[in-house]
């Protein structure tokens, strides 16, 4: 990195139990822990073009609580309006809901 220019920067946990463990002889598996082990909850910081979007795992732009109930409110609202449609198409998993076991 160089001062004045543009660069994102995400910086992650690597400590997480299912980041570990971390090799670096005789070869490193830093890149493919990341690839195929991360879930996105190691994401401490994430810098976009010098901004902080990310800071102590909690996203400075918008209020996360009031994502997550709006997102929850919208989501009761369309399960009402496709169950009926839902509970026609006769699936597995319409069966069991049903039956209650789901």
């Amino acid at each position: 990195m160089e001062a004045g220019k543009k660069a994102d920067v995400v910086i992650l946990d690597l400590k997480a139990p299912h980041m570990t463990p971390i090799l670096t002889r005789p070869v490193r598996n830093v890149a493919p822990n990341i690839v195929y082990g991360a879930r996105g909850d190691e994401v401490e910081t994430v810098i976009i073009n010098g901004r902080v979007m990310v800071e102590d795992r909690r996203c400075t732009t918008l209020d996360e609580e009031r994502v997550v109930t709006e997102a929850q409110r919208a989501a009761e609202e369309l399960v009402v309006l496709a169950e009926d449609d839902y509970m026609a198409a006769d699936s597995l998993l319409a069966r069991a809901a049903r039956k209650g076991i789901v």
